[in-house]
């Protein structure tokens, strides 16, 4: 253990030295330039070299800079986290990256990899830019593994190496015996254990193991041995000192401080800095510390007094942007100035979509989709239970609706009516044919209060009042005088006098439920149709020859069947609902777990391209939506036996359209929402809207302005929703406008969602 003094001692001699470095500093920046010098003296960086022994034997494989970075800035917002950072990695070293939690270590290695711009500064991997595919960054070049354990847990030990070794383009082979001899290396459990039912080292070690797979140049490791006991931590070194002697870079970022002695290079950073670079024996050697805990100590005492000491020169001379203690090939120390560097983009490349890429992904989507059989059991069966509950429940006809009736005319106890005309109990024959509906339900009262007080209270949904001259009224209007006086002799009537010509029967119903009243408003009409055509037949001697009081004659349908129903007209619209926001969220929601992982920083880094990672969905989506529609549309024209005019295969088409336009759409989704539950309501707000614009609910013709009816029929749903009624409905086929309306709208949005998604997953992803 190092004594207080001892510590305080070294801290103490490195301020010393960072005192005169700075005062050094400032004397060169203010001195003129040198004789001849074409460039004014701040345009040049200010750097005091201190000579220091050079060792006999340099490697040469040493002097190569596999990783460069020079004055690195970047932020998050407001938030500046890497401040002016500059680094050398040598090919074949152990570089250990040190520092306490938000320092910037993760934010310097998401940098090195690509996955964050620099606001200023430059980084070089291998002399290629960080982005670039060729030189196999994101791709083969580097194997990372990062800080969250970042794997399927859906995926066995053995699925996981085949899906990473697939991206990687390795002979099965040579991956089943790299599997093996990595199984063994970190102790993991036998290849058929799943993910999910590992503990957090196992995955962990697998996530490491992942990173080695495929024998990079470059390995990243963000914490690698948090969780890990310390044999297994053992063997991880041995093999990673192992690997750099056979020429991998390796940069490793841990919170085991001590660990990093078997680095060849520690860096220590704090807030965004890097405090020194230089072997784990000369950092303790240089401050006289035994351990590393000691020099991290020292430096960040050492920093606080520079800074202190570079506020009170801040008002001569320009400030230090980091205090570096390097003993390289050079052996000097640098005490450098801000200088911004301008960024350089890799240059723009044109790479082909892998095949074997698209493949891999799309085992992985149906394997994290099989793992569950219940789930994608209800997923592909889903849209048939909606159709099933929409043709048990949707459309049909209500029954047994409760009417009061009060007839003053007769009680109708007498049947004899029923096959001998009764010209003055017309009313009674109006029951008959009311009665033979099965929409209502009559119910005899004899006081009208009592009828529209249970009215009134809901116990019966209206109430019929026949007046007590209702017949007489009615024949006094449509017979001629002779006959109505015969009528009058007849029948005996009194007082005939007194009988007006506009009693009529009085209907009230409950317009609290307006469907009940429209089908109870459609069973009067049609009774009444009943009633004049059985009163013509049955009375014709009684009133004259050839009367006939029907007065209108429904003929045979111009277009469609007369037994269409509700049923049938909504359940299009249905189809299209259920294919399209199903697809939608299944989509939505596996894109943005995976992301929300971490799983698609891992994959791009591996090297897939965005083009490929919407290629597999599209494609396992797709299988998704044929078996549901399949389901969907046997349930409807097999099951409940709907009828289709036309032809199905369009109807199949244009199914098949509604689902890839909603898998779109959840696409689309996923790139703008950063949860699940940001997508969920987002979709249940796109899905009335929908349900209600599209004429799947109520007529397009019953919007007030044409303007409305206009911008509704673009939607999604409403041409499609249109084209599949004319096919199964009206019998059409393609040649109907809406019909190829229907394909070329939904087209469109699926080539807009598309677009969209995959130009904001290209940008999430760069």
């Amino acid at each position: 253990m190092d004594s207080p003094s001892s510590s305080s001692s070294c801290c103490q001699t490195g301020l010393r030295n960072i005192k005169n470095a700075t005062r050094l500093s400032h004397k060169f920046i203010m001195s003129p330039p040198s004789f001849g010098s074409k460039e004014p003296p701040w345009s040049q960086p200010s750097v005091i070299q201190i000579p220091c022994q050079v060792p006999a034997v340099i490697n040469p494989r040493e002097m190569v800079k596999a990783v460069s970075v020079e004055k690195a800035v970047a932020s998050y917002g407001k938030t500046k986290i890497l401040d002016g950072l500059s680094m050398k990695v040598k090919q074949g070293a152990v570089y250990a990256l040190l520092g306490p939690s938000g320092c910037g270590k993760t934010t310097l290695l998401s940098c090195i990899l690509g996955r964050k711009e620099l606001e200023s500064g430059n980084i070089s991997v291998f002399d290629g830019t960080p982005g670039d595919r060729n030189i196999g960054l994101p791709g083969p070049l580097v194997g990372f593994m990062p800080q969250d354990i970042c794997l399927y847990q859906e995926f066995t030990i053995k699925e996981t190496f085949q899906y990473f070794g697939r991206l990687q383009k390795m002979n099965m082979d040579i991956l089943e015996t790299k599997q093996i001899a990595l199984l063994d290396m970190l102790d993991l459990p036998e290849q058929g254990r799943r993910v999910a039912g590992l503990s957090g080292g196992q995955k962990r070690r697998l996530s490491f193991a992942v990173a080695l797979l495929h024998n990079p140049r470059l390995l990243i490791l963000d914490e690698p041995t948090v969780g890990v006991d310390p044999l297994v931590r053992a063997r991880i070194w041995s093999h990673l000192k192992s690997l750099s002697q056979s020429g991998v870079t390796i940069i490793i970022t841990t919170h085991y401080v001590e660990e990093a002695r078997d680095a060849n290079t520690v860096g220590i950073m704090r807030d965004g800095r890097l405090l020194a670079q230089e072997s784990p024996g000369f950092l303790m050697e240089k401050h006289q510390a035994q351990t590393l805990e000691k020099v991290f100590l020292c430096l960040c005492q050492e920093l606080e007094h520079t800074e202190y000491d570079a506020t009170r020169m801040s008002s001569k001379t320009q400030s230090l942007q980091s205090v570096s203690v390097s003993h390289e090939s050079d052996q000097s120390v640098n005490v450098n100035l801000i200088k911004k560097n301008p960024k350089t983009k890799p240059k723009f490349s044109l790479t082909v979509p892998s095949v074997s890429n698209i493949a891999a992904l799309f085992m992985k989507n149906w394997i994290t989709m099989k793992r569950n059989l219940l789930l994608l059991l209800f997923v592909f069966f889903l849209p048939g239970i909606v159709l099933f509950i929409n043709s048990v429940t949707i459309g049909l006809s209500p029954v047994n609706l409760p009417i009061a009736l009060v007839n003053h005319e007769s009680d109708c106890s007498d049947n004899f009516y029923i096959k001998d005309c009764e010209a003055n109990l017309l009313g009674c024959y109006f029951k008959q044919s009311l009665n033979k509906s099965e929409t209502v339900n009559l119910i005899s009262y004899t006081n009208v209060s009592e009828a529209i007080k249970d009215s009134q209270a809901a116990l019966v949904r209206g109430v019929i009042v026949i007046p007590g001259n209702f017949s007489a009224s009615f024949l006094k209007r449509i017979l001629i005088d002779w006959r109505w006086d015969q009528f009058v002799y007849y029948y005996g009537i009194e007082d005939e006098e007194q009988i007006g010509k506009f009693d009529k029967i009085s209907v009230s119903l409950d317009m609290s439920d307006p469907q009940l009243a429209l089908f109870i408003t459609n069973a009067v009409t049609k009774s009444l149709d009943v009633f004049t055509n059985k009163v013509s037949a049955v009375c014709a001697d009684h009133l004259g020859d050839g009367i006939d009081l029907t007065m209108i004659e429904i003929g045979d349908p111009v277009l469609g069947d007369e037994k269409t129903d509700f049923q049938e007209f909504i359940t299009p619209g249905i189809i299209a609902l259920a294919i399209f926001f199903l697809a939608m969220a299944l989509t939505s929601e596996s894109f943005i777990a995976e992301r929300s992982q971490g799983l698609l920083e891992r994959s791009w880094i591996t090297g897939v391209l965005p083009f490929e990672i919407l290629a597999s969905y599209i494609l396992s989506q797709f299988v998704v939506m044929v078996v549901q529609a399949a389901i969907t549309l046997i349930t409807v024209f097999l099951i409940f036996q709907l009828p289709c005019r036309g032809p199905i295969a369009w109807l199949i088409v244009l199914t098949l359209f509604q689902g890839l336009a909603g898998m779109s759409f959840g696409f689309f989704l996923s790139t703008i929402c950063n949860t699940s539950m940001d997508a969920m309501k987002m979709s249940i707000g796109a899905c009335f809207p929908h349900m209600l614009l599209c004429g799947i609910i109520w007529p397009l013709e019953g919007m007030p302005y044409p303007w409305m009816r206009s911008i509704a029929w673009f939607l999604p749903h409403t041409a499609s929703v249109q084209g599949m009624r004319d096919i199964m409905l009206r019998g059409w086929g393609v040649e109907a406008s809406s019909v190829l309306q229907g394909m070329g709208i939904s087209s469109s949005w699926i080539i807009l969602f598309l677009f969209l998604s995959w130009m904001l997953v290209k940008n999430k992803m760069q």
